[in-house]
């Protein structure tokens, strides 16, 4: 998760140096997810709730929400729904192996 997590950091650090003028910025709520902000908006959160037996279908998998251009409402699905795997941006691993 810390990979994911330091790849994105990474990525938007680059990019806010490459245009001086954006803010970038995290916001965390411990033990839950962190949002991206530039400026006063939203851009993105990544959930990472620890998994929780009893809640599984919202808790079993990190992923990527994405905000509206305002910054106020996710245009990624989420938990639950018809199909509940389809839920934001993640990462999937179907088989791994070492060499």
């Amino acid at each position: 998760m810390m990979r994911i997590l330091s790849i994105t950091l990474i990525l938007f650090s680059l990019t806010s140096s490459l245009n001086a003028k954006a803010n970038f910025n995290w916001q965390k709520k411990e033990g839950t997810h962190i949002d991206l902000i530039l400026g006063e908006k939203k851009i993105a959160r990544y959930v990472f709730e620890r998994m929780n037996p009893n809640d599984r279908e919202r808790t079993y998998k990190p992923f990527y929400h994405l905000y509206d251009s305002t910054g106020t409402k996710f245009i990624t699905k989420g938990p639950g729904g018809r199909y509940t795997h389809h839920r934001g941006i993640y990462f999937g691993f179907s088989k791994c192996s070492a060499l």
